[in-house]
């Protein structure tokens, strides 16, 4: 969208914003909190709903102004019926949901949906290369190519993503739009540089190269490559701490047991403030097999952190233009990972100092706003 639209309403529209969770280490929830804060509120009055609110480690940063429903289920496909029920009593003019299962959910359902209730998906991944891994890929492509178009607008968060959906998958063209991840840098920085009780969870004192990956303990971050790349490292000098949680623990646990990597790489697990842990280390790791546009460079830079990352698939590229301060590597591979972190312990200035401006939240939340604003004018 290259006009600023005038929104000018008589009332605020009524805009609900549905979520899988309220997870900190949900880089999707991290967004849309940041986007429901931001909200302007003449514009806007909104309200958050959340299929599980049981692992509510954010709670506290949804504003007091917005109402919070728990759709009270722990998975979203058992959420179809208390959503439709609840998105009729409540008769919001449009529902902006944050996930791509969520959506496609709400794609299936939408001819039950109260009528001229707008739907804007926002995309998290590159589908086709989330749906190979998840398997059934013909299957899920195909779904998304039936059911996605009910949807009256999906927000791409990276180019890569955005042709993806449109050329693979045959979206409309004209209902996808690339909008990039806004990022809060003053309450980013503002958390980085906070102190924490246990200092024991950083590196140790000889540590040459500090490195920091934080995400999901799942096949598509790449965990089981960056591991097998410190090993491939002089043993001394590199330590890495993997910040997160999920079903690849105990294997990622086994796999550092097996290469003798128990003193160089930690799984601290899931930490309420992952900038401070950026901030101090020399480099953050990204080691992705494919990506839609992901936090977490997003925040490492804002902490002005450098990033080595893998080519996934996704936005890495376009941020790496756009705002500088990352490091790619030639592959996906821990030969390729390995190879990246000596590049840089070599020339700790080979990725560049970052420029941030472009994904800050003055920058992307008006964009979110006008087009909210012009779909529900179009509906």
């Amino acid at each position: 969208m290259e006009d600023r639209v005038d929104p000018a309403p008589l009332t605020p529209i009524r805009l609900a914003l549905a979520l899988p969770s309220l997870a900190q280490d949900g880089g999707a929830e991290r967004v849309m909190l940041t986007l429901i804060r931001r909200l302007d509120r003449r514009y806007f009055a909104p309200i958050l709903i959340v299929v599980d609110q049981g692992s509510a480690d954010v709670a506290d940063m949804v504003p007091a102004d917005v109402p919070v429903y728990d759709l009270g289920v722990s998975r979203v496909r058992f959420a179809v019926l208390p959503l439709i029920r609840l998105l009729y009593r409540l008769r919001p003019q449009a529902l902006l949901t944050g996930l791509g299962h969520l959506n496609l959910m709400v794609a299936l359902i939408a001819r039950s949906l109260p009528p001229g209730l707008v739907l804007i998906g926002r995309e998290t991944s590159v589908v086709s290369e989330m749906n190979r891994e998840l398997g059934l890929t013909a299957l899920r492509n195909l779904a998304y190519r039936n059911f996605y178009p009910r949807l009256d607008r999906v927000i791409c968060q990276s180019q890569d993503m955005l042709d993806d959906l449109t050329k693979v998958l045959r979206f409309p063209s004209d209902r996808a739009v690339l909008i990039h991840n806004p990022v809060d840098l003053e309450t980013t920085r503002t958390r980085a540089m906070q102190k924490l009780d246990s200092a024991d969870l950083f590196w140790s004192n000889d540590c040459s190269l500090k490195l920091v990956a934080v995400g999901r303990l799942a096949p598509q971050k790449g965990f089981d490559l960056l591991i097998s790349a410190l090993a491939m490292l002089p043993t001394t000098t590199f330590e890495l701490l993997i910040i997160g949680q999920g079903e690849l623990h105990d294997e990622l646990l086994s796999q550092i047991h097996s290469l003798q990597l128990q003193g160089r790489v930690r799984l601290l697990g899931y930490q309420e403030n992952p900038y401070v842990f950026m901030a101090q280390a020399d480099a953050v790791v990204l080691s992705s097999r494919y990506e839609g546009l992901p936090n977490v460079v997003l925040e490492a830079l804002a902490c002005g952190t450098p990033v080595l990352a893998t080519p996934a698939p996704g936005g890495l590229r376009e941020i790496s233009i756009i705002a500088g301060g990352i490091l790619l590597a030639d592959g996906i591979s821990a030969i390729d990972l390995a190879n990246v972190i000596r590049r840089f312990d070599l020339d700790r200035s080979a990725a560049g100092a970052p420029d941030m401006s472009a994904f800050g939240v003055d920058r992307i939340v008006p964009r979110y706003q006008d087009l909210i604003i012009e779909t529900v004018r179009d509906g």
